[in-house]
């Protein structure tokens, strides 16, 4: 029988995962920690990956819609889940992308990326550039807060409460 790629695209990435997941093990054992990344998942995918949700837009709608996305991902059973931080698409202003990164600084997972012919930050002002600094060094603070977490609903399939 043939199956259409509609009602399998979501249990495709979950698959792809899961033996991405289970190959780490084999090469590396208990011995390495494994990060696996994923744009496609299904429920239940957080046990071998996390979730890089893409398609956020660089607006302030699309700011304000991150929260819900992660949150969303988080009640699926996907603790390892971030956006782009300043969204994709097309340059952004300043002061959005300084709130992006203060926002971003209690995401899961976050990341920089921009696409091709986007403005870096280096065009910032030495403010906001101040701000955005300030922001990933109140991360690196949480670290070790969210390294414990994410041990936790690795091994218990939980986040302490």
């Amino acid at each position: 029988a043939v199956v259409s790629t509609q009602s399998t695209g979501n249990i495709y990435g979950w698959a792809s995962s899961k033996t991405t997941h289970e190959v780490q093990m084999l090469i590396s054992g208990d011995k390495k920690r494994r990060l696996t990344l994923s744009r496609s998942t299904y429920v239940g995918s957080g046990v071998h990956t996390g979730h890089w949700i893409q398609d956020i837009p660089s607006t302030w709608d699309g700011l304000n819609s991150s929260i819900t996305a992660i949150l969303n991902y988080n009640f699926f059973g996907m603790p390892l889940v971030g956006t782009n931080i300043c969204g994709n698409g097309a340059s952004v202003e300043e002061e959005l992308c300084v709130r992006w990164y203060q926002l971003a600084t209690y995401f899961p997972f976050a990341k920089r990326f921009s696409s091709s012919g986007t403005s870096p930050e280096t065009e910032f002002s030495p403010e906001a550039t101040a701000r955005i600094k300030a922001s990933i060094e109140a991360r690196y603070k949480l670290l070790p807060y969210l390294y414990s977490q994410f041990y936790l609903a690795h091994t218990v399939g939980a986040m302490d409460e």
